[in-house]
């Protein structure tokens, strides 16, 4: 699917939803082991944007640059797909895209890996249009893994400069952005939970963010915190780096303890401030 600017022809909008992707979930706290959930992955992300840009420079044209609030856009709606259990085209595909776009294109597909769908979408006349558009120049990426099957959206966008900046800067001129993050591990066990993931901060990459869970146990709408002290983002995650274009340490791990029963657990992602401070801005 492709279309050109806003400004240009009407933009149609269908009667669909987007599921957004939320570090919050029920867990049943019991002994046995919880199914792996889906969960984005990061590493295939970057290899579908390395593959495409191999096969545009195959064909003459001029690689494409990633661009994060695209790549969200992308990650929603390519969980709403995991949840539907098919893939579909969004209703709307410029949501997410930050202001001065020219044209807007999407790819969705389904299956085992990246080189089976990439081979499908090279052998469509319709998906290698986008794929090698020599007028597009940003991308943004979505993979969700549910088990052995793939689901992934492909959105590229054409910009004349750079995109501007979603997020406006405060009275200091430091842009604010909310902390990049991702929940890979979230599982009962004998009274306890173990949580695994990744988080950091694009206003300070090589920081180590500080990560918080909290417990609603039993339908209570009171949040009881579980992790005293706090767990810092610092374990070595060279895959995150790799995929981000940074340094530092991102990941964590924690094993806390929980009484048995059916609880919500969520945990945060807290984004500092220009001088490394958490500010309290999370993301869920």
């Amino acid at each position: 699917m492709t279309i050109a600017s806003a400004s240009r022809i009407p933009r149609r909008i269908l009667a669909l939803t987007l599921i957004l992707t939320l570090f919050s979930v029920q867990l049943i706290i019991a002994a046995a082991p919880a199914e792996a959930a889906a969960s984005n992955s990061i590493s295939e992300e970057q290899d579908f944007v390395t593959a495409i840009n191999v096969l545009r420079a195959e064909y003459g044209v001029g690689p494409l640059t990633l661009e994060v609030s695209i790549r969200d856009a992308a990650r929603d709606h390519t969980w709403a797909m995991e949840s539907a259990g098919y893939v579909f085209h969004a209703a709307d595909i410029t949501a997410g895209a930050p202001a001065g776009w020219q044209k807007i294109g999407e790819n969705v597909g389904l299956g085992p890996n990246i080189a089976i769908l990439m081979n499908a979408f090279v052998n469509s006349s319709g998906h290698l249009a986008n794929l090698i558009d020599p007028s597009f120049t940003h991308i943004g990426v979505g993979v969700v893994r549910d088990g052995a099957t793939m689901y992934t959206t492909h959105r590229f966008a054409k910009y004349p400069t750079s995109p501007t900046p979603s997020t406006p800067p405060d009275n200091l001129g430091f842009v604010k952005r909310y902390a990049e993050a991702q929940l890979d591990v979230l599982e009962p066990g004998p009274g306890l939970i173990r949580i695994q993931g990744w988080s950091y901060d694009p206003d300070k990459p090589s920081h180590s963010t500080v990560v918080h869970v909290y417990a609603f146990f039993d339908g209570s709408s009171e949040p009881v915190a579980l992790d005293t002290p706090v767990a810092a983002a610092n374990k070595p995650r060279p895959d995150i780096n790799r995929a981000f274009g940074i340094d530092g340490d991102h990941g964590f791990f924690r094993e806390l303890a929980i009484r048995p029963g059916t609880h919500k657990v969520c945990v945060y992602s807290i984004s500092v401030d220009e001088a490394g401070i958490a500010d309290g801005a999370n993301r869920l």
